[in-house]
């Protein structure tokens, strides 16, 4: 519910037809058939023109685009926020997803082509996969996981994943109850995956 709630709340606060800004008019150019290409600068990364890629392939529509923003944010939400069911009893996780859809920031690029909400939106169930793992190392298919995790988040935003990977990295050095071995291989998936 609380997904669902969160795929409509940008399009009823903003509205569907809310306009482009610049860094988005650049990500949506890249891939698309209606318009040139904008100046695609180094801080930028190709993971949200991959995202808008099945719209932006097939119409040059704004309405359809934060339709589709919407419904891949809220995929994200639920899927991430899911795997914490698993580690977290009780009404912990619907109410931390409600407090995350709630912020002015998650509903503002809620369906814009921007990464800043996908980076958290990874973060999410990346975390909740690393602490799966921490808790249980006989699980090593963790690992292909958190590894695709940190490579989507470096796709949509290198520098931002830089930093979940520097606090990645601390938190399963430090963390004492797991053997040191898994700790370490924990922390080259982590890094790999951000690689």
């Amino acid at each position: 519910m609380v997904c669902v709630l969160h795929a409509i709340s940008s399009i009823a606060v903003m509205g569907a037809h809310y306009g482009l800004g610049w860094d988005e008019a650049v990500y949506l150019s890249q891939i698309n058939g209606h318009v040139p290409a904008g100046l695609f600068t180094a801080p930028r990364s190709r993971g949200m023109t991959l995202v808008a890629a099945p719209v932006t392939l097939l119409t040059s529509s704004l309405v359809l685009l934060r339709v589709w923003l919407s419904l891949v944010t809220a995929v994200f939400m639920y899927l991430g926020f899911r795997l914490w069911l698993r580690l977290v009893d009780g009404y912990v996780v619907p109410l931390a997803a409600l407090l995350f859809s709630l912020l002015w920031t998650t509903v503002y690029y809620g369906f814009q082509a921007m990464p800043n909400l996908y980076v958290a939106l990874i973060a999410v169930p990346l975390t909740a996969l690393v602490v799966a793992y921490l808790r249980d190392p006989s699980r090593r298919w963790r690992l292909a996981w958190i590894a695709a995790c940190m490579g989507a988040m470096a796709l949509v935003r290198p520098s931002d994943a830089l930093y979940v990977t520097g606090a990645l990295l601390v938190a399963v050095l430090a963390f004492r109850t797991a053997a040191i071995r898994a700790r370490l291989l924990l922390a080259g998936v982590v890094a790999a995956g951000f690689a």
